[in-house]
């Protein structure tokens, strides 16, 4: 019988975000508050991009694979942030917050013989929310 060969990719990333700047704490009353920031970031990415050769057995059985090539690449890439949070104080121990920051950056660009991968970068918002605990 015939097979079929089909070719696949597979980009896998691990991402390390930094980021350091000022914060700035705005208190309503003793109960809530916002928090502003800004500053600069850098973001650490590491990626693993491989090329697969499949052979699709057209009986049933089992799939064959084969591995063409794999790169693996590291980059910083450096940029800014702003963030804004509020937050309401249930006592004097516990506290609430919810907020959203926006990032810069730029894009990455990984190559695999004439394979491409790109991740852009260009603007990243997070929403964050969550609970504060005083020791």
């Amino acid at each position: 019988g015939e097979g079929e060969v089909d070719a696949m990719a597979d980009f896998r990333s691990s991402l390390y975000n930094f980021k350091a700047g000022s914060t700035y704490n705005v208190s309503f009353n003793k109960y809530a508050g916002f928090q502003v920031g800004a500053g600069l970031n850098a973001v650490y990415l590491s990626g693993r991009f491989s090329a697969y050769e499949v052979l699709m057995n057209p009986t049933g059985s089992e799939t064959l694979s084969n591995n063409l090539t794999t790169t693996e690449e590291a980059e910083w890439q450096v940029g800014g942030y702003v963030d804004a949070s509020a937050y309401y104080n249930l006592n004097e121990r516990v506290s609430v917050f919810s907020g959203a920051q926006v990032q810069s950056g730029s894009s990455y660009t990984q190559y695999n013989e004439e394979r491409k991968v790109d991740v852009d970068f260009g603007t990243q918002v997070f929403i964050h929310a969550g609970f504060g605990i005083k020791f």
